[in-house]
């Protein structure tokens, strides 16, 4: 049997007038000389050029449209699938043409089977073509490509590519289950599916747009899937998974994911109860990450025995003292008259005769153990599961605190973990504000050295952790002071707005209030200076000299001292000393020498409380020179900087740099005593103001508020 599809071109693009001149009629402008292409049933789509400008048009016209134009051109090809996708590039189209089509007939002259128009206006596109009867895999079809429109002709690209229709649930894909010993393997290919079922499968956590659906009669109780080269597509999958249901919108009887992550294997479908013989049961495949997609091979066979059915569940009453423990509670042996259970991290045995619960000795390790119900009858029904077995944390609680390990600036020798959440929910039930982490919070408490704090993660297994700055309260939890959140490993944030010498708690939240394995973080005290030195400078008055500094914060300082010296290597003294504001925000300060030396030299000293001291570079003032000092305030200033020329002429250039040298502001100043630069375009930040007076480079630092 034969098919036809027809393709419209819709863009809406303008062609101008003269670019194109009459030109032969294409080959292809007939159905009898098609031109064959190729579907690919997954991965890159081949595009074929197309220029319908010369073509010629074919009758009858689409049955979704009558205006085709006198356009269209003619291409085979042979049906991958019951289904095409048809994608298009590239497209520059008329502006009498509305958009891109197509249509399909059964033969160059037969039944028209399905047409569609106007579906895209883009220059690039797809649309999943709509068939009134499903193409018959194997078959060769034709299709013609044409403008829509009585303006038609244009020129795009175009291709198509096998669909799968199992996409949703009710259209899933018939399979049989085999008897045992043999396996006609069906491939399933998730990379052309559009969309996932909802609602997602219960065990997974994010099985993407890459789902595909089959429906089976159950002939035994129970049934073994095999699968096989299976190959993920994306870095993302971590294995492949599927789900049960007993109706597209019934029952999920069964879930599990991350079966395997390549090769091949073989899982016991295990719902509660063994498969009714006769009844249809509805089985998702699908491939486990949030942007994962493959393709395997996968076949049902009858299981000659039952998988046995067991539940394990941690218990921590050891922890304290060797490790936590695991309970086995086998609800069925599998068919035999006896049932062992093995795992992988120690050596310890379980053997059941009966159905009930039995517990392993404690773990001296922590870790996922795999463990393993041994089939009495056939190793086919083996049943593995792989089980957290750990300790909970003990910081869980605001009163039992970890202290917090904090490092000096630039190193991380001391390190905190945040491992084995186990808490449910948390003491205090109050989402923090930066996300949805109700439980699974684990304490630390400190003061602070600092205003803020630097959180380096270097190891983390969890998606996301929450990390929240609270005030000590172990009553309500604290008033929260900062929270930030970190995703994966290497990643660092700092927390900030802490008081130096408060107490506080740090609490480590997981997006999943129960997870196993560990975190590890380095935290950093902020690099504080005793005081950030912006401006040291020095105005010769009448009958005094007039010493100013400026500082952009302050942590830890006693005072300042101001020396002064006549030849400004010896001789040292100290005219004035100012106790400090140990602020975060800019102070200026100004004192007065009432004894100015004819020359004289003046630097700053800051005396943090530990005694520490810090020097200013020198300044120098000489009385019998014509000055060239400029004053510039307020300091800090707003929007509008004042420039106050002491020597009485200004110049001509002022430059302003920000604080990695970039000039920010050029200004020609006019002749006078004071000049206004309009900064309220500057972020806030420490600036530098220069300029040139009586042929000297003249210095100013400034801070924008």
């Amino acid at each position: 049997m034969k098919f036809v599809f027809a393709l419209l071109a819709f863009t809406g693009l303008v062609l101008p007038l003269g670019v194109h001149a009459q030109g032969a009629t294409p080959v292809n402008d007939e159905c009898a000389n098609a031109t064959p292409v190729a579907v690919p049933t997954f991965g890159t789509t081949n595009y074929y050029a197309v220029d319908t400008r010369d073509a010629s048009g074919s009758v009858p016209a689409p049955g979704c449209t009558s205006a085709s134009g006198d356009d269209d051109l003619w291409y085979s090809f042979v049906a991958g699938s019951d289904g095409i996708i048809f994608r298009y590039r590239n497209a520059v189209i008329p502006a009498g043409s509305t958009g891109i089509g197509y249509a399909i007939y059964a033969g160059c002259d037969g039944e028209e089977v399905a047409c569609n128009f106007n579906f895209g206006d883009g220059v690039t596109g797809s649309d999943i073509v709509d068939l009134l009867t499903p193409l018959i895999p194997g078959e060769t079809y034709n299709m013609r490509v044409f403008t829509q429109g009585a303006d038609g002709g244009g020129t795009f690209e175009f291709g198509i590519q096998a669909y799968q229709r199992n996409d949703e649930c009710a259209e899933a894909e018939e399979i049989f289950v085999q008897i045992p010993g043999g396996c006609a393997y069906t491939n399933l290919s998730t990379q052309n599916f559009s969309r996932t079922q909802s609602p997602s499968s219960a065990c997974a956590l994010t099985s993407n747009n890459d789902d595909g659906w089959y429906r089976f009669q159950a002939t035994s109780e129970y049934v073994i899937a095999d699968y096989a080269n299976l190959i993920a597509t994306t870095g993302s999958a971590t294995g492949l998974g599927y789900s049960l249901h007993d109706g597209c919108s019934g029952v999920e009887l069964a879930c599990s994911f991350s079966i395997g992550s390549n090769g091949s294997g073989r899982e016991v479908l295990n719902p509660l109860s063994p498969f009714n013989l006769g009844q249809v049961y509805l089985l998702r495949l699908y491939l486990e990450g949030p942007t994962s997609s493959g393709t395997f091979d996968f076949c049902l066979q009858e299981a000659i025995c039952s998988p046995p059915f067991v539940r394990y569940s941690v218990i921590f009453d050891e922890c304290e003292t060797v490790g936590a423990q695991v309970v086995a509670t086998a609800f069925d042996l599998g068919g035999g008259d006896s049932l062992l259970i093995v795992n992988d991290l120690t050596n310890d045995t379980l053997v059941f005769k009966s159905t009930g619960s039995d517990t392993t000795a404690a773990f001296p390790l922590e870790g996922q153990a795999t463990f393993t119900a041994l089939n009495q009858i056939s190793t086919a029904c083996d049943k593995s599961e792989t089980v957290d077995v750990y300790c909970p944390a003990d910081n869980q609680t605001c009163d039992t605190s970890r202290d917090l390990l904090i490092n000096d600036p630039g190193s991380c020798d001391l390190l905190n973990e945040a491992k084995n959440w186990n808490t449910g929910t948390s003491e205090y039930p109050i989402d923090p504000s930066c996300g949805t982490y109700r439980g699974g919070d684990l304490f630390y408490v400190f003061t602070a050295p600092t205003n803020t704090l630097e959180v380096t993660v270097q190891e983390n297994p969890f998606s996301t952790l929450a990390l929240s700055v609270n005030e000590l309260n172990c009553l309500d939890g604290g008033t929260e002071i900062d929270c930030k959140t970190v995703n994966g490993t290497g990643r660092s944030v700092t927390l900030e707005g802490m008081t130096i010498g408060a107490q506080y708690t740090l609490r480590v939240y997981d997006r999943g209030d129960n997870d196993f394995g560990t975190a590890v973080f380095c935290v950093q005290a902020e690099a504080n200076l005793p005081a950030e030195l912006v401006d040291f400078s020095g105005l010769v008055r009448p009958k005094t000299n007039e010493i100013s500094w400026i500082t952009a914060s302050e942590v830890g300082v006693s005072h300042f001292a101001v020396m002064r010296s006549a030849n400004g290597t010896s001789g040292w003294e100290t005219i004035a000393n100012e106790p400090a504001a140990n602020t975060s925000a800019a102070t200026t300060y100004t004192i007065t020498d009432n004894s100015p030396l004819a020359t004289a030299f003046y630097r700053l000293n800051t005396v943090d409380l530990d005694g520490s001291v810090a020097t200013s570079a020198i300044i120098q003032l000489q009385r019998d020179k014509v000055l060239t000092d400029v004053r510039v305030f307020p300091n800090p200033v707003g929007e509008e900087l004042q420039l106050q020329f002491v020597a009485g002429s200004s110049p001509g250039v002022l430059t302003v740099l920000d604080a990695r040298g970039r000039e920010v502001i050029r200004q020609i100043a006019p002749v006078a005593d004071r000049v206004t630069v309009n900064v309220a375009t500057l972020s806030p930040g420490i600036y530098t103001i220069r300029t040139v007076i009586a042929g000297e480079l003249v210095v100013k630092r400034f801070v924008r508020k």
